[in-house]
């Protein structure tokens, strides 16, 4: 109850009058109206990465936009502007979060504001009891962690440069953390990006996520690009058989499409 006055308070501080009407009138009842300001926002702490995996803009050199780390004077900037209304950041879009090194400080900083934060992550950097026990404290919320295979050949044949078994440890650490700080957060979840090569493998991921404690599990169609010679190659190499777990369709004369059209140019621009 607290937080729900507070929550008004900095509504009608800011001078987001139209913010509050809109949450008064969905507890009235009245579901149909639209809210002013979005009440989810993408914030990318970084667009670099430490894999190579086929299709992406971040090490393919596709990007057209400078490489850079967000600071956190930049996100304290954002979540002032939108605290007291926006209810959920994803913090990562092209590139691997925990390779900034003030994410965990902007996770509490979004936290503290009232904010579900979640994050998606490779696994890489979740390699030690000692940073997963500073996750946990961060007060993430949501924790998706890549794992595209059930063996080491399977899961670096699209991320590049990952081991298997360090992801494994990342899940372990994770859980570890949770059990001894006695927190249910962040809720884990074990996300496979279905490809021809590990999707026979389906039913053993899944098996995994129980092995591995997870909350959750999640099945995700493959991103390769757009319509090149390059992209033309990775949809040989990486679509899966069964055309239903993609994204894209076979045209008349061979070549693969996607199903719906991108018009702002995601993810180069």
């Amino acid at each position: 109850m607290i937080n729900k006055f507070k929550k008004v308070y900095i509504l009608c501080k800011s001078g987001k009058t139209f913010a509050l009407l809109y949450i008064l009138l969905r507890k009235m009842g009245f579901k149909r109206f639209l809210p002013p300001l979005p009440l989810s926002l993408i914030i990318e702490s970084t667009n670099l990465c430490n894999l190579r995996c086929p299709g992406c803009p971040t090490t393919s050199g596709r990007m057209n936009r400078p490489r850079r780390m967000m600071r956190l004077t930049e996100f304290k900037a954002i979540i002032d502007q939108v605290r007291g209304y926006v209810q959920h950041i994803l913090l990562y879009w092209c590139g691997e979060p925990f390779l900034n090194k003030e994410l965990l400080d902007m996770i509490k900083y979004a936290v503290s504001a009232g904010i579900v934060v979640g994050i998606s992550t490779h696994g890489g950097s979740l390699k030690s009891r000692e940073f997963c026990l500073a996750v946990v404290k961060s007060g993430l919320q949501q924790l998706t962690i890549a794992l595209d295979g059930a063996d080491q050949k399977t899961h670096s044949k699209f991320r590049k440069d990952s081991k298997f078994n360090d992801v494994l440890k990342g899940f372990k650490f994770i859980n570890e953390a949770k059990k001894e700080l006695g927190s249910q957060t962040p809720e884990v979840c074990l996300q496979l990006i279905v490809m021809k090569h590990n999707e026979s493998q389906r039913n053993h991921m899944k098996k995994l996520v129980v092995e591995l404690e997870c909350d959750r599990y999640n099945e995700k169609t493959i991103h390769l690009g757009y319509d090149d010679l390059e992209f033309q190659e990775n949809i040989k190499e990486f679509l899966p058989k069964d055309l239903s777990l993609s994204r894209y369709y076979r045209k008349e004369d061979g070549t693969f499409m996607l199903k719906g059209k991108v018009s702002n140019g995601w993810p180069y621009a």
